[in-house]
């Protein structure tokens, strides 16, 4: 006879894929009429956003595109050019285990950007896209949590069950008119800029969550005078994004442009408010833990019984981490520096190896010579950081904004200091046997007819649910004959009838 066995289901999304994967992408542009030919390439921005992202079955596609910045000297060399190029990437994933019903997130992230001059009249932009990719798949896992027939003994146990609860997307846009310092001189033409978004604190109201964070723009631009500037500014957003669950909780959250603008407002000399619009696209991953009663054994006092147990695949712990590192080096300058005029940091997505994450990070530094001449240098680099997974673990780290860097001028180049931090989670992913059936062969006696109503035993390490089982008693009946017995007692185990 089969018993029914009680189960509650739990929902929940597994991941079933994760990678990363890297594209190369250039373009040529003409320098217009009105321009000097090149004489030499002094910097180089861009920006990468993602347009558009399908899943289909074995297959998931992004694309989007790049904005790029040359910044070049042309015949007179005394003031900055800048050539403005756009250029679309697109990059698929194969993998026959996808299935169209998945859920997607993606992140997208500038690897790598160079710009030469081909000819005085022609430059080209080259540019390095990276994207993480993670799959969820939706599942309903059914956990045993008893039997519904009395005449069967079950062993319980009290167990935490973690996983991700859904996936939810916002695509908001952050609108701001920026304002240059009192002291700063006005804005004549803006030169290049980064924007970067990110969600410093997550706060759950009412099956809702509350994301706060910040735009932070980091500005080059050439003064009324001609002279490049540097300006930064902090613009602090908050949005509402539904919750999977009422109990679910945010663990991470993946910010993605997909546009942004910057534009200065006319003023009599030279403007001083910039107008930010920024479109992003904000996806959650959502987390949520339930305590259950598992059903961990079962058995028949009167009757042999068969169990049969099946593997399910669950998400067992997640805790966040926090990784710190500095980069500290120098980068040598073919003059001596004598003036810094601006310098920023550029990260990649960070790459998990066996024992540590690594971390593209490109310096860039714009300066004057002694001679009073523009000049610029960089550097490319790789930030090693201690991974703190243990294994066995996942780990899914976000890609950082850095700050700006510490620059010191030398004689025989630029020192730099970088702070990072990177955050994220780690995950554990277990697999665990339920009892998913449960027959008893009702046509057979488990004990034979003969067998002694009272056993009388020692109790070593094994507890009283294994005496039980094994005599065909209940932890109840020996309790109840048994009530002041401690380990290495004998024991009167009676025998169920």
């Amino acid at each position: 006879m089969e018993i029914q066995l009680k189960k509650e289901t739990l929902h929940c999304f597994l991941p079933v894929y994760a990678k990363t994967a890297q594209g190369e992408y250039s373009s040529e542009a003409v320098v217009p009429d009105t321009m000097p030919d090149i004489v030499r390439i002094l910097d180089t921005s861009a920006a990468v956003y993602l347009r558009g992202r399908t899943i289909s079955d074995g297959r998931i596609a992004l694309e989007g595109e790049i904005q790029g910045t040359i910044l070049y000297l042309g015949e007179e060399g005394d003031r900055i050019r800048k050539l403005d190029l756009r250029l679309p990437w697109a990059l698929s994933l194969e993998d026959g285990d996808i299935r169209e019903s998945d859920v997607l997130a993606a992140e997208v992230r500038l690897a790598s950007a160079a710009g030469r001059a081909l000819n005085p009249r022609k430059v080209e932009l080259s540019a390095e896209v990276a994207a993480s990719v993670a799959v969820f798949r939706e599942t309903c896992v059914s956990i045993p949590t008893g039997a519904d027939d009395p005449a069967i003994q079950t062993l319980t146990r009290e167990q935490r069950f973690g996983g991700v609860a859904g996936i939810r997307q916002k695509s908001f846009v952050v609108t701001e008119e920026l304002s240059l310092p009192a002291a700063s001189p006005g804005i004549d033409t803006i030169l290049c800029y980064r924007a970067d978004a990110s969600v410093e604190e997550t706060k759950a109201v009412a099956g809702k969550t509350i994301l706060q964070g910040n735009v932070r723009v980091l500005m080059q631009y050439l003064d009324t005078e001609g002279a490049p500037e540097q300006e930064v500014f902090t613009v602090p957003f908050s949005q509402i994004m539904e919750s999977p669950e009422e109990d679910a909780a945010v663990s991470r959250i993946l910010i993605q442009p997909d546009a942004c603008y910057l534009e200065t407002v006319p003023g009599t000399y030279g403007s001083s408010t910039i107008h930010l619009e920024m479109h992003l696209l904000a996806q959650g991953i959502f987390l949520a833990e339930r305590e259950m009663d598992v059903l961990a054994d079962a058995y028949s006092v009167r009757h042999p019984c068969v169990m049969e147990t099946e593997t399910a695949e669950l998400l067992g712990t997640v805790r966040p981490i926090i990784m710190r590192d500095t980069l500290r080096d120098a980068m040598e300058t073919v003059d001596p520096p004598g003036e810094l005029l601006y310098g920023r940091a550029e990260a990649a997505l960070p790459v998990r190896r066996e024992n540590s994450v690594v971390l593209p990070v490109t310096i860039r530094a714009l300066y004057r010579n002694e001679q009073g001449e523009y000049a610029s240098v960089s550097r490319h680099m790789e930030a090693e950081l201690s991974s703190p997974a243990a294994d066995g673990e996942g780990l899914a780290m976000d890609a950082p904004i850095p700050d700006e860097p510490y620059f010191t001028l030398t004689g025989g180049g630029v020192e730099f200091r970088l702070p990072l931090e990177l955050r994220g989670v780690a995950t554990e992913n277990r697999k665990q046997d339920l009892i998913c059936s449960m027959e008893v062969d009702e046509d057979t006696d488990a004990l034979p007819p003969d067998a002694p109503s009272l056993i009388l035993v020692r109790q070593g390490e094994e507890g009283l649910w294994a005496l039980a089982k094994r005599y065909r008693s209940t932890e109840e009946m020996i309790r109840t004959v048994n009530p002041d017995s401690v380990s290495g007692d004998l024991l009167l185990i009676p025998r169920a009838r």
